[in-house]
């Protein structure tokens, strides 16, 4: 007797392919430097030298997910990004050099940099 297969729910195909993509990531060995959770790391470090008020903000990107988000952004783009261009991804404050000075000019609906 042959039975019929039962039509899965949308759901249940949203899972399985949600699963199959996170098993395909984390299968390729891409394991990078995680450079926007790094990013969020110094600048909580460097709020404030208070170490108390570095906790509390610690706190406060825990309750809302900054770290969560940055880990996720870092797992399933800018990991993939290194492992695919083999360089390493500096997320962050930009240097500019010091013998060079930034003007920004306000302008009618944009802002320039001069």
């Amino acid at each position: 007797m042959i039975t019929a297969i039962r039509a899965r729910s949308p759901w249940t195909r949203a899972l399985t392919t949600l699963l199959l993509v996170t098993v395909l990531v984390f299968a390729m060995g891409c394991y990078g430097s995680f450079p926007l959770t790094h990013a969020v790391y110094n600048f909580n470090g460097e709020v404030t030298d208070n170490s108390i008020g570095q906790q509390l903000v610690f706190w406060v990107f825990i309750i809302l997910p900054v770290y969560g988000i940055a880990q996720l952004g870092d797992a399933i783009i800018f990991n993939l990004i290194e492992f695919w261009t083999g360089e390493t991804l500096d997320i962050g404050q930009a240097d500019l050099p010091i013998d060079r000075a930034v003007a920004i000019a306000h302008a009618p609906a944009r802002f320039v940099a001069v």
